[in-house]
């Protein structure tokens, strides 16, 4: 587990497949095909 202040750096992790990174749902296919990553759980806020 990590915690990181450069979102760069997170999104590098979660691209190759070593961590995860939020996302809106709205742009869900977007973060798909330039990461190429898939998404593993909704996250709602307020639940």
């Amino acid at each position: 587990m990590g915690e990181f202040k450069d979102s760069a750096l997170m999104k590098a992790f979660g691209q190759a497949g070593t961590g995860v990174f939020p996302g809106p749902s709205a742009i869900e296919k977007e973060i798909r095909e330039h990461y190429r990553t898939v998404p593993h759980w909704p996250c709602r806020l307020g639940d």
